[in-house]
């Protein structure tokens, strides 16, 4: 399944990269009536993708594009019509992680950048915002900070993308300025 999935990426890649950086915003999801337990697992059908339990009962119908697994602590990556989103086991979009390196953001000691109403800010693997979206950019943390920047603006570079300007400062995991 690792290489169906792998395969189902690659073919992915010419729309992933005109992702933007401001992404849509989170869309509400209808939630169905319980939450499972256990673990769950994606499943094709035709071109759509969608979650199984261990008995092998449809959880969450397919209709992404493409669905990676759970994380132990939470929460899935899924591509849809929109891009990337981060769904909760019920198949609710929590949030939008912030595309990169052709995919849904990376987590680093723990946390992941996210994109809201153009601003980035960062979430756990189990989809929970822990630091507000309130950058114009946010680099991933490493020993504990991350460099953030406020007035910064993203400008295209041929097929990628730099960020100019602005007034970068370090935070630490509570989203506090450190010096």
């Amino acid at each position: 399944m690792a290489s169906l999935r792998t395969m189902y990426a690659g073919s992915l890649l010419a729309f992933v990269l005109l992702i933007a950086c401001n992404g849509p915003e989170p869309v509400e999801q209808s939630e169905p009536a319980q939450v499972a337990s256990g673990s769950l697992e994606p499943f094709s059908q035709g071109d759509l993708w969608g979650f199984r339990d261990e008995a092998g009962q449809v959880v969450i119908e397919p209709r992404f594009k493409m669905a990676l697994d759970f994380h132990a602590d939470g929460g899935a990556a899924v591509f849809d019509d929109q891009g990337w989103a981060y769904i909760d086991r019920r198949g609710k979009i929590l949030l939008r992680p912030f595309p990169f390196d052709n995919g849904p953001d990376y987590f680093q000691e723990g946390l992941a950048r996210f994109v809201a109403e153009g601003k980035m800010g960062y979430f756990n693997p189990a989809g929970e915002i822990v630091i507000s979206a309130a950058f114009d950019f946010a680099q991933p943390f490493k020993d504990g900070r991350a460099r953030v920047c406020e007035g910064c603006q993203t400008v295209q570079d041929g097929e990628h993308k730099r960020v100019e300007g602005g007034t970068w400062f370090t935070i630490d995991k509570t989203g506090k300025k450190t010096e």
